[in-house]
């Protein structure tokens, strides 16, 4: 046996029998009052009423018509496309076009702006600690500190809030020699895996005791992603040891699944802060310029953002707090974890992308207008089977929903391609626009999803209802008369108002599209004072100890700087 969703429920069986039973009732109580059997059954249905109009009475009662009238005109639709291939592979060909571009330039907005880091536990109670500077370059927002500027901030907190100091994620290599493979690393305080409220996946995150500063040890907690590519997911993995630049460090900890730090660029490797000194002497964390440090905060349960925006300004202000000559703190404020939404911190990834949304936009109008021209003229050659269609009774607001089915059906196959686009163009336009950063997930997810899946039920209706409203106002006469030559003129105005509406956006494109080549020609154009043409720009990694490096660092580069001016082809070295 089959079934299906629109299979009649038991309850209206029941209904339909409780109706015959009663007519049966009926009829033989008449029977036995000296009414003849046939006739006793036609006055019981006469005197019931018109069962017919009662069972579809219950019907609309108690069903969802609106699922059957939908598999109608799904099938219906399907069917009428099936006939017209060409059609329907230009539309949707040019629906996927503008709804791709969309989608995925939404994905990197969604990247960039929307999208808390994963792993983390209630990312909205984490915050970025922000700084609001006056510099000799005019007021603008900071993220940057130093290890005094934290110490200040978490004393001032102290009670009400966890604080962590950690390293922006950077490439270093992890190895011996010239091919070293590279992998991101950041430096965190020990409490920054806690106030994320991230557990380790494998073994343990490091201690206190372990991020002592001046006396670190030499540990490190590697990422899932991590531990599976390059570490090959080895059980044994925890004990092992890793080269990082100058330090060999054991793995302790393996972080879990979908974690990979705050930021965009994806971190494999975390060690402890008191490790962030990169070879610099001395007690590198007293000094106010050695930073480029930025500062989570997750306050207690009820605490005041504001009462907390307000003890860490005074407290920073402070004389001993100590800034770069020439700047001042206005106002240190609390923002969102994620970077592009702090306060006062439009990034210029965000703006590239809303201008590139804007232009996906106009690309996806273009689009709909096209299908809707497409639309028209397909209406225009079934003129007549809409005609006998109303002149059946067939309702116009039926027949609308039957058009815009069509057009939705196509929109939901161009859909599919567009989300297939935003899965590539995703990750091209990430790569053009931010090829600095180490990517931990594909650019879909399920808000990419739910907004492909709006724009493509919004233009399937938009392109469908059009047509549909032109086409449910024949005049029947005429158009069963003369079929499919009768109400073109109307069509034609509004195809040729679609084609100018179409040429205006196209004008728009070209024009940005002009402005954009121009303004690229003037950068490249740019005067640097120098002719940077033949210029080759290189850095230099040690592989010794930090002492031996000190000591000896003027002259390697030195020895390096002759050895380069007597290679084939080089002109000059400068260091």
């Amino acid at each position: 046996m089959r079934w299906r969703f629109w299979r009649q429920p038991r309850s209206e069986r029941d209904f339909a029998e409780e109706i015959e039973s009663h007519l049966e009732m009926e009829a033989e109580r008449l029977e036995r009052e000296g009414v003849a059997p046939q006739e006793a059954e036609l006055a019981a249905r006469r005197d019931f009423g018109n069962v017919t109009r009662l069972q579809e009475a219950f019907h609309e009662r108690h069903r969802l018509l609106w699922l059957d009238h939908l598999r109608q005109d799904v099938g219906y639709a399907a069917r009428s496309l099936g006939r017209a291939p060409i059609v329907v592979v230009t539309i949707v060909l040019t629906l996927a076009m503008g709804l791709g571009a969309n989608a995925a330039m939404f994905s990197l907005l969604d990247v960039v702006y929307l999208r808390p880091p994963g792993g983390v536990v209630d990312p909205d109670g984490v915050h970025r600690l922000w700084l609001q500077m006056q510099f000799e370059s005019g007021e603008q927002y900071s993220e940057i500190f130093d290890y005094p500027m934290y110490r200040a901030a978490h004393e001032a907190v102290a009670g009400r809030a966890a604080t962590a100091i950690y390293s922006y994620p950077r490439t270093v290599a992890v190895g011996r020699g010239e091919h070293a493979p590279e992998a991101v690393v950041t430096y965190a305080t020990a409490g920054y895996f806690d106030l994320l409220g991230v557990r380790p996946g494998r073994g343990r995150f490091y201690t206190v005791d372990e991020d002592r500063l001046g006396a670190p040890a030499d540990v490190a907690v590697v990422s899932d992603a991590f531990w599976r590519n390059r570490l090959h997911g080895a059980t044994t993995v925890l004990g092992d040891s890793l080269t990082i630049g100058t330090r060999h460090v054991t793995i302790i900890g393996v972080a879990p699944p979908g974690f990979t730090g705050v930021d965009l660029n994806a971190v494999d490797i975390w060690l402890p802060f008191a490790a962030a000194n990169g070879g610099a002497a001395g007690e590198w964390w007293e000094k106010e310029n050695y930073n480029g440090f930025e500062v989570l905060v997750r306050p207690n349960v009820g605490a005041s953002l504001r009462r907390l925006d307000a003890r860490l300004t005074t407290v920073l202000r402070r004389p001993q707090v100590r800034f770069s000559p020439g700047d001042s703190l206005d106002v240190a404020a609390l923002g969102p974890i994620v970077k592009a939404r702090g306060p006062g911190k439009v990034q210029q990834e965000v703006r590239i992308a809303a201008r590139l949304g804007g232009v996906a936009l106009l690309v996806l109008l273009i689009a709909i207008a096209n299908v809707v021209g497409l639309l028209l003229a397909r209406a225009v050659r079934r003129r007549r089977e809409i005609a006998v269609r109303l002149a059946l009774g067939v309702s116009r607001l039926r027949l609308i929903r039957l058009l815009v089915t069509e057009s939705v059906l196509l929109a939901l196959v161009a859909g599919i391609a567009a989300v297939l686009t935003a899965e590539w163009g995703g990750a091209v336009l990430r790569t053009l626009l931010l090829p600095h950063v180490h990517w931990a997930s594909t650019p879909l997810n399920w808000r990419v999803l739910v907004f492909a899946l709006a724009i493509t039920l919004a233009a399937g209706v938009v392109a469908g209802l059009v047509p549909a409203l032109q086409s449910t106002h024949p005049d029947l006469t005429g158009a069963l008369k003369a079929g499919e030559r009768e109400g073109t003129t109307q069509h034609s105005r509004l195809r040729g108002a679609l084609v100018i509406l179409q040429a205006a956006f196209s004008v728009v494109l070209l024009v940005g599209a002009a402005l954009f080549i121009d303004s690229l020609h003037n950068v490249r154009g740019l005067d640097l004072g120098y002719d940077a043409s033949h210029l080759v720009y290189a850095s230099v990694r040690f592989a010794t100890p930090d002492s031996v490096r000190d000591a000896r660092v003027a002259q390697e580069l030195g020895a390096l700087a002759s050895r380069l001016r007597a290679a084939p082809g080089v002109g000059q070295v400068a260091l």
